[in-house]
């Protein structure tokens, strides 16, 4: 598993280059880093907008309903966004 983890300094800088983009980071595990923001920080860096989507759902039970999801506001498939890699350098 320790090839697909990042060592504690490269997710410490990433960390840090979150939370200077606006972002709080919630938790820093060894595979990712949770994170929250408001939807303007994550629309400022992702470099789109965001929009609300009802979806159909499958809930407990087999019970069907509907789910609100957050969805980039472009041409891709719903669920698609394009990020940008903390690993590699990058300019905010």
């Amino acid at each position: 598993m320790s090839r697909f983890g990042a060592d504690s300094d490269r997710l410490q800088t990433a960390a840090q280059r979150l939370r200077k983009a606006g972002f709080d980071v919630l938790d820093i595990g060894h595979l990712s880093i949770r994170i929250a923001a408001t939807p303007e920080i994550y629309q400022r860096s992702l470099h789109t907008t965001l929009e609300a989507v009802e979806r159909p759902v499958i809930k407990e039970l087999g019970k069907t309903d509907t789910a609100t999801f957050i969805n980039a506001v472009d041409s891709k498939p719903f669920g698609e966004i394009k990020g940008r890699s903390l690993t590699h350098p990058c300019r905010f």
